[in-house]
């Protein structure tokens, strides 16, 4: 059963919001926003929102998409292809704490419109310099670039185009684009091989995100475990001398105290003698 979308608006997030940075690489820059509309889709819009339900302003999705640029400009892309390395990386830095989305490489197309129609978000790679300049897919921009698919278009060969080259919107919801297009476009990347990302929509759920808070809770029990472990060693080091030490004392021979009670008899007796003198004076 493939999850609704109406349960969250779009809210979108776009590429522009970066500026035209000379290092941005031509896939990656544009992956930030598919990277946040892609985990968006997946978790039904708890991406997009706060812990209070109320959907993250401008502000709050720009600065997503700066730490996610952060995150990959301090390792630019030596290849032009968005891999592993290149996705996740940027993908764990603005989206902390959700699954890894699964990295699609095939030379079908049919794996693209099989996996849309079965309800899975695409951030796919396309040559958009391949189409004919009147081409849907490229009302945005022309370079080569990242794309997100969010779903097909009911009754027709259309997906619903989310292009990061749009303007920041909270009621932009895509455009549609044919499916030749995008098949011309992402398989013009790399003599016929098509890469994208896949994000399953829905299945990063509340329950998911719930379990790996557990996990975090888990690891920081360890370490306070562990570090309570440590002062119970360094306490129990300095019980044993402790202890060593009473035994110590207790194993001496007991002081002999008899010349000093003698003495300070004598002396009591010497001031009392005077007294009495001075009495019968």
């Amino acid at each position: 059963m493939v999850a609704s979308l109406a349960r969250y608006r779009i809210h979108f997030n776009s590429e522009k919001n970066l500026g035209r940075n000379p290092k941005c690489n031509c896939y990656l820059g544009c992956g930030l926003s598919t990277v946040y509309h892609g985990t968006v889709d997946a978790s039904l819009g708890e991406a997009a929102t706060t812990q209070t339900g109320r959907l993250h302003n401008k502000a709050e999705r720009t600065a997503r998409l700066k730490r996610g640029w952060k995150a990959f400009k301090t390792q630019p892309d030596a290849n032009g292809i968005p891999d592993t390395g290149d996705y996740i990386r940027i993908h764990r830095a603005m989206m902390p704490g959700y699954p890894d989305p699964e990295q699609l490489v095939t030379r079908d197309f049919g794996d693209v419109v099989d996996l849309s129609r079965a309800g899975f978000g695409i951030s796919i790679a396309v040559r958009l310099s391949a189409l004919a300049h009147d081409a849907p897919a490229q009302r945005y921009t022309r370079a080569d670039h990242q794309q997100y698919l969010q779903r097909i278009i009911k009754g027709k060969d259309q997906f619903n185009d989310v292009c990061p080259m749009h303007g920041h919107s909270n009621v932009y919801d895509g455009h549609a684009v044919p499916f030749k297009d995008i098949r011309i476009a992402s398989k013009a990347i790399e003599n016929g091989t098509i890469y994208g990302w896949i994000y399953p929509r829905g299945e990063w759920t509340q329950g998911a995100l719930e379990a790996a808070k557990v996990q975090d809770r888990l690891r920081a029990v360890r370490v306070d475990r562990n570090e309570a472990e440590a002062k119970v060693v360094k306490l129990s080091t300095k019980l044993g001398v402790a202890r060593a030490h009473i035994a110590d004392l207790e194993s001496a021979d007991p002081v002999n105290c008899e010349p000093t009670v003698r003495d300070a008899i004598n002396d009591e007796m010497d001031a009392l003698e005077v007294y009495a003198s001075t009495r019968r004076q």
